[in-house]
């Protein structure tokens, strides 16, 4: 299955008598793009803090490589490019994530989903260094928001920006 990974739950049962295994679906299978770090997008069901330099970011999506906000406006020459900060702090849907060091990998304008520039500057940050327990439970907690959300969009529960 080239470029997609497929998630769902499952019963998987050991049958002593014949000496195997089966696996039983019988729920809802959610299809997910492929990439280095799965990336999921902010919405009224996602909510997604970055702080960096000491600012509170309301960042547009994560992933468990990086995050990317818009600069404060008459600000952006405080994040160029390449530039590392220190102690930053993440918080998605209220739980925290410690990000010892991250860079600023891009900065370029904001756009509108329709390609229209909004005036603003994005900022594409990468996470550096971070330690192997924080990556792997950002990654965990990132792919359980991601189940959630595809089950809310399920049941209509919205999911606009």
């Amino acid at each position: 299955i080239d470029r997609f990974h497929y998630f769902t739950m499952c019963h998987l049962m050991f049958d002593a008598k014949a000496k195997e295994y089966k696996i039983q679906f019988g729920l809802d299978i959610y299809k997910s793009q492929q990439r280095t770090n799965f990336r999921l997008m902010a919405s009224d069901l996602v909510k997604i803090q970055f702080k960096m330099n000491n600012v509170v970011f309301n960042a547009h999506d994560i992933s468990a490589g990086g995050t990317s906000v818009t600069a404060p406006e008459g600000k952006e020459g405080d994040y160029p490019k390449e530039k590392l900060f220190e102690k930053n702090e993440l918080m998605v849907n209220g739980k925290k994530f410690d990000i010892p060091i991250c860079i600023v990998k891009g900065v370029f304008p904001d756009k509108l989903e329709d390609g229209t520039e909004t005036g603003f500057t994005r900022l594409g940050i990468a996470f550096e260094k971070l330690p192997k327990d924080t990556e792997e439970e950002l990654f965990k907690h990132i792919n359980s928001e991601a189940r959630a959300e595809e089950v809310k969009k399920k049941f209509n529960l919205g999911t606009k920006k």
